[in-house]
């Protein structure tokens, strides 16, 4: 999970620390800060893999 690149629904996101919110290079990141926790993304991107 230590990927710096992680495709979520079809959208490439930057993931940094734990105390730093999920950035996403396609500059959607409002929808993805409004959604649940960078966690649960990351768990599930781990999974679908």
């Amino acid at each position: 999970m230590r990927d710096p690149l992680l495709q979520i629904n079809g959208l490439k996101t930057e993931l940094g620390d734990e105390s730093n919110p999920v950035r996403v290079v396609d500059g959607m990141d409002l929808q993805i800060r409004r959604a649940r926790p960078w966690r649960c993304w990351v768990s599930r991107a781990a999974v679908s893999r």
